[in-house]
């Protein structure tokens, strides 16, 4: 009677089937083994939860584990995150790998799936991926998904931190609340003032001291921001007041060269290295042409104090920076004994770039300036040109003045940390919403394993019919 009430139903879909089972079951109890006939009750209730999952294991014909068990776990499991009770990593795991796409991604509306266990090897757990923890998708991999919202927004942020202002109003329609950080910067724009909340994050230097290059900075709160930043306005004004004497603006070049020296003062209150640096900077500006009589004691003082107070850091400071230190020394005592007239101290900065820049940059600049310039100033930048030839040759007899000492320190921050993961909105769903066959999958599974285990109990074969078939995914797009 079990074998003829199993066949009998087989022509149904398995969900139907079991239930028509599960009501037989009152007259007849012994119709199915004990575990599926409670399995089948609690199907036909939809209450997975009231029997245990079950862990058997066994073979199939050629060797491999199989769990007959899995439909039922991942059934009552589907059963359990929709009604709000949080699973295992390891059943969620499953579920993102069985259930159809449009059912996982209403779970996902609901916030019903946590950000655990999802990889991203193929394109389905990519999407997943991108879908619940978007910061984790790999910018490499956006391209695969078509995520231009999110290229776009990471592209920014990279551009943030290549100090281009232009990023933070591109930055807006892809910023995502309660991530703040394009009002902040919108607000040093319109304020001029750098917080320290920002200056902690070292990948906004570069836009920060764009956004607000004339800023006061607390020195106490913001030393290390602060050192960098000062340290790089004040190189800034010896070059753009090295070009202002190039271009034979002597009131400019003037004003440019009496703000760095300011700036100098402020840096003996931050740190070594940026002491230092002020020292440096000084006995630079003490030996300018413009001087109407360059000291060089006063600027040897400057990098070589006589008194051991003023010396304190110098032995803390790092190899190549105390080489320079002991260059610059050696090339102002040179110029104390040979006086030369036309010397130029560092021709670099003189053609207003920084420090040792490439030939393609230097040449470049001094191509651009000589089309521009004309008598003095041509004079001076062609000055410039040769002196570099000469060092690059080896030719120079006294060598160019090192400003700054330690130009790795004052580098923008490394674009290796930059953090363009951060703030990702989850990407939109690209399914439509579950159908009622898609929703029920993980139920008709179970219901077919029960109808399966039933008949191989009883000596048939296929007892699930072809019921058992996934539903299509026809609702995603």
């Amino acid at each position: 009677m079990a074998a003829a009430a199993v066949s009998a139903v087989q022509p149904l879909r398995s969900i139907a089937a079991v239930c028509v089972l599960a009501e037989a079951l009152d007259p007849f109890p012994d119709l199915l083994p004990h575990l599926q006939s409670a399995r089948a009750r609690a199907l036909a209730d939809d209450l997975p939860g009231r029997i245990p999952d079950g862990h058997n294991s066994e073979q199939d014909a050629e060797g491999r584990k199989k769990d007959p068990d899995a439909a039922w776990r991942r059934y009552t499991s589907y059963i359990r995150i929709t009604m709000g009770i949080r699973i295992t990593e390891e059943a969620q795991q499953d579920l993102l790998l069985h259930l159809p796409l449009p059912v996982i991604d209403d779970l996902i509306d609901q916030g019903r799936l946590r950000n655990r266990g999802i990889g991203s090897a193929d394109d389905r757990s990519l999407y997943l991926q991108a879908r619940i923890a978007p910061a984790q998708v790999p910018t490499q991999r956006l391209a695969e998904l078509c995520w231009d919202d999110e290229i776009v927004r990471r592209s920014c942020i990279t551009r943030l931190a290549q100090g281009d202002v232009t990023a933070i109003d591109d930055l807006i329609p892809y910023a995502s609340e309660p991530w703040s950080l394009v009002s902040q910067l919108r607000a040093v724009r319109d304020s001029g003032n750098i917080p320290r909340s920002l200056t902690d994050h070292k990948w906004l230097w570069p836009v920060l001291e764009n956004l607000a290059p004339k800023a006061r900075i607390d020195l106490t709160a913001q030393r290390e921001f602060g050192s960098w930043f000062m340290v790089r306005r004040t190189l800034w004004m010896v070059r753009n007041g090295s070009l202002a004497e190039l271009h034979g603006d002597k009131d400019r070049a003037a004003i440019f060269f009496r703000h760095a020296w300011d700036e100098t003062r402020a840096l003996q209150r931050l740190t070594a290295a940026a002491r230092w640096e002020g020292h440096n900077t000084r006995a630079f500006l003490r030996l300018l042409r413009t001087s109407s009589k360059p000291s060089y004691e006063d600027a040897l003082e400057e990098i070589h104090p006589s008194s051991a107070r003023e010396r304190v850091g110098e032995d803390r400071l790092p190899p190549r920076t105390r080489a320079n230190l002991e260059r610059n020394r050696e090339v102002i005592r040179k110029l104390q004994h040979r006086r030369e007239s036309d010397y130029v101290l560092n021709p670099y900065i003189a053609l207003g770039l920084q420090d040792l820049a490439p030939e393609p940059e230097w040449k470049s600049a001094w191509r651009r300036l000589r089309r521009r310039l004309s008598g003095e100033g041509e004079a001076m930048a062609n000055q410039a040109k040769d002196a570099i030839q000469d060092e690059e040759r080896g030719h120079a007899v006294t060598g160019s003045f090192r400003l700054p000492l330690s130009p790795e320190k004052w580098e923008l921050p490394s674009a290796a940390n930059v953090p363009v993961h951060d703030g990702a909105r989850p990407l939109p769903r690209r399914t439509d919403p579950a159908t009622t066959s898609e929703r029920e999958y993980a139920r008709s599974q179970a219901a077919s394993d029960i109808l399966r285990a039933a008949g191989a109990s009883l000596g048939l074969h296929d007892a699930a019919g072809t019921s058992s078939a996934p539903p299509s995914e026809s609702s995603s797009k």
